[in-house]
């Protein structure tokens, strides 16, 4: 209704017939052809959204989500790069805009010249184009009772959320800050910042004698928190449908005219109420790995004192900070020991987020997707978020997404990624966004992009 996150989608695939036409035809070059390209990129440039200061803080920016996609697969699972894939690249390459929201759908058979292109225009120009995992994509969507042929057909809208192509209604979006959820687990459901009751009460954690304790006092806030979640998402669905049908979008999408049903009211072949977003999800893994080690295993800090220093934001107790974020293993570094804790702390919100579906009903076998779309919402929920035992101080941003926590990750690029495989992405239809920085001198030259 705002018009944000309205995506071209698959941008090469519909528009390469014509194009290959005309240039056959002698009634454009390719060189008119990516004028063409170019005017239409500052054309999306062009449409802005102005937040609220609340809404602003968690998408800082003015993207309106056009997300476009190139490369994948075709319905009979080939590659689907064409002429007019890389022609899009290079008028990213030529134009350098933020919009749109340009991606690179890799899969084993894709190009190397396509990739290495990909990653030259990265390199070039704002970090654009990101990638998207056909590897992963496609059966996640499959295992939520897409057909293989159309689910090799996705296409995603705003960051990296999946849907079929002109058949998907949608989408709402909540955020659960993991982070939040465990403080309030080591708090007895007690905002550390102002003391209020937010969840339900989980025993004094002064008295937990083991890691098994936390767990349990965590899955605990996470039911409660993914419920209300849940609620919010389908009720904030159904008003939709009420108070602010859209006819004409919905007359573009697949059944909505055929079953005369909008779109918001679940007209669609699929529908799914949308995304339970998680934040934090590496300061969990984090703190429950430097309580394991730190307060239960080697016993150098007692968990009254852990819970009297977080109480007061460490003041007076750098050396017992130091010793939480140097003395502990941090995710990001292949190590198991909180790589292990960090996938069950994620594999316990996944089952919370899934147990809830859309109340109009659908094709897939859960409406309600998890995803880990932080944008920069990272930053706003670490405001609320008090002093953790990973050693981070109240009110600094979250981890990003799914990427280590900031200055965490120090043994390189390989060991963050081997960490970051070991989360059960599969399970994240709604997508996950993982954000890695490279000095742009580290990538010169050819074999380095290679």
């Amino acid at each position: 209704t705002n018009g944000v996150s309205i995506s071209p989608g698959r941008f090469d695939q519909y528009m390469y017939p014509y194009f290959k036409e005309d240039l056959e035809k002698g009634l454009l070059t390719e060189d008119d052809a990516a004028d063409i390209i170019e005017c239409l990129w500052i054309k999306l440039s062009e449409m802005v959204i102005l937040y609220d200061r609340i809404t602003a803080s968690f998408i800082a920016n003015f993207s309106m989500g056009e997300h476009l996609n190139l490369g994948g697969l075709t319905a009979n699972g080939e590659d689907a790069t064409n002429p007019l894939s890389f022609l899009c690249l290079q008028a990213q390459l030529d134009v350098g805009l933020m919009q749109p929201n340009i991606s690179v759908r890799y899969h084993k058979n894709i190009p190397d010249e396509f990739m290495i292109e990909a990653c030259r225009v990265v390199r070039e120009k704002n970090a654009i184009p990101q990638f998207l995992n056909d590897e992963l994509f496609v059966p996640s969507m499959v295992s939520r009772g897409v057909p293989l042929e159309e689910a090799r057909c996705y296409a995603c809208v705003g960051c990296d959320e999946m849907c079929v192509a002109g058949k998907t209604g949608g989408a709402m979006f909540v955020y659960i800050s993991m982070a939040k959820v465990f403080e309030l687990a080591i708090n007895n459901g007690r905002c550390r910042l102002c003391g209020t009751q937010m969840g339900p009460e989980t025993g004094d954690p002064a008295g937990f004698t083991s890691i098994e304790d936390i767990l349990a006092a965590f899955q605990k806030q996470l039911v409660h928190f993914n419920h209300h979640a849940a609620v919010c998402l389908n009720t904030e669905a159904l008003v939709h449908s009420k108070v602010m049908p859209v006819p004409f979008l919905s007359s573009t999408l697949e059944g909505c005219v055929e079953r005369s049903i909008d779109m918001t009211a679940g007209g669609t072949d699929y529908y799914w109420t949308s995304l339970i977003a998680i934040a934090g999800m590496s300061n969990v893994g984090d703190s429950l790995a430097a309580i394991k080690k730190l307060v239960f295993e080697e016993k150098k800090i007692g968990m009254p004192a852990l819970i009297e220093t977080l109480d007061k934001n460490f003041e007076g107790h750098e050396s017992m900070r130091q010793m939480l974020i140097n003395k502990a293993p941090k995710f990001g570094n292949d190590t198991d020991y909180v790589d292990d804790l960090t996938v069950k702390a994620v594999d316990m919100a996944y089952k919370e987020s899934q147990k809830y579906s859309d109340p109009r009903g659908g094709k897939l076998s859960s409406s309600i997707w998890p995803a880990y779309l932080t944008v920069t919402a990272h930053v706003q929920f670490g405001q609320s978020v008090g002093a953790l035992p990973d050693g981070r101080l109240a009110g600094e941003p979250l981890n990003d997404g799914i990427s280590p926590s900031q200055g965490m990750d120090v043994m390189g690029p390989t060991a963050a990624m081997n960490s970051v495989t070991k989360i059960n992405q599969f399970e994240s239809t709604g997508g996950m966004i993982y954000n890695m920085k490279f000095s742009p001198d580290a990538l010169s030259g050819e074999e380095d992009l290679k």
